[in-house]
């Protein structure tokens, strides 16, 4: 017997079509071969994303979908948004982005007001490697002599050894020798959930930060204290009315951070992809999720096809088996864990 040693399935495992058709045909709407209108197609996705939307928050399905990130602190400023929306290189508190998007140097001489061109050591990422150059449109970032970030967009012209910067540094502004620099070109999106996150200094020596929950945080005292970065609250609630520019909010405390502590480094929750009107559009889940998600989607669409109350049942258990046996076996850490005793709560 011989085998196809072919471990990618591509015949349609995260065809988001695909996936609709086995739904419609399993609860009874379709025979094989079968043609959908597109008013049916476009129900069946606006179900479809719904109901992955819902997995995401409500049961935290999407290992895949964690994130490491990377916020840029400012000495001063309590609150950040974290999202697509704002200005690259005019608003200081949209610098999110995911970790594989950092690169960063160390300038190499005290850069004075009205300087554009940055001196720097070499540009490495985040893992250490030997980074890129950047380029024109790039976002950038540079920590000042007062422990605040000046952000500008990257000009043409920066190398190896040099950053050029759209927007010179600032009037009675100057940098260090040993500033950090940082660059990245696309902005993470808003993240729906956080699930820790530590302070890395410039040295790269990382601790873990406490995340706490709004009273706690409403209840510290000094919110402009001084100090090392040690608390944080994640407020995942939208500030805008379009989806294109919305964001979460974390608070940091304290405010007035060292300057050898630049950046806070957050494990965030995403959504999956939206699935759109394209031909063969991909679900972003791995493969061997295809049959859970035609079954649970065929349980989500019943009603809308007036299945009959026995065969919904049927159906329900089915889909509720296989996204049990999904989530236990496919969305999990292999990580250890202990428990304890809760020594905290209501009164």
């Amino acid at each position: 017997m011989a085998y196809t040693n072919d471990k990618i399935w591509t015949a349609g495992s995260r065809d988001a079509d695909e996936i609709i058709y086995r739904a419609l045909r399993i609860v009874g709407e379709f025979d094989e071969g079968d043609t959908a209108t597109p008013d049916e197609l476009t129900s069946a996705r606006l179900a479809l994303n719904s109901m992955i939307r819902e997995w995401s928050v409500a049961d935290g399905v999407g290992l895949w979908l964690r994130k490491r990130c990377i916020l840029i602190l400012n000495s001063g400023k309590q609150r950040y948004s974290l999202g697509p929306a704002g200005t690259p290189g005019t608003v200081d508190d949209f610098h999110f982005f995911y970790d594989t998007e950092l690169n960063e140097a160390t300038g190499t001489a005290i850069e004075p007001a009205a300087e554009s061109s940055i001196a720097v050591d070499a540009w490495v990422d985040y893992a250490g490697n030997t980074g890129s150059i950047p380029v024109d449109g790039d976002v950038a970032g540079i920590r000042l002599d007062d422990g605040t970030m000046h952000w500008s967009l990257v000009a043409a012209g920066s190398d190896a050894t040099t950053l050029v910067l759209d927007d010179p540094i600032p009037a009675g502004k100057a940098t260090e020798v040993g500033s950090k620099v940082y660059t990245y070109t696309t902005r993470a999106p808003r993240p729906h959930g956080i699930l820790y996150t530590y302070r890395e200094s410039t040295s790269g020596s990382a601790a873990e930060n406490e995340l706490v929950g709004r009273r706690e945080f409403e209840r510290l005292s000094l919110k402009s204290s001084s100090g090392v970065p040690l608390k944080v609250h994640f407020d995942p609630g939208l500030d805008a009315t379009t989806s294109a520019n919305n964001y979460s909010t974390l608070h940091v405390w304290p405010v007035k951070n060292p300057k050898s502590y630049d950046k806070l480094i957050l494990i965030c929750e995403f959504h999956p992809d939206v699935i759109d009107d394209t031909a063969n559009e991909e679900i972003q889940f791995p493969d061997e999720w295809a049959s859970c998600l035609a079954w649970n989607l065929a349980d989500e669409i019943a009603a809308e096809y007036e299945v009959g109350p026995q065969t919904q049942v049927i159906i329900a258990a089915k889909a509720r088996e296989k996204k049990e046996n999904m989530m236990w076996a496919a969305d999990r850490e292999e990580a250890s864990f202990f428990m304890a005793l809760e020594t905290h709560g209501r009164a």
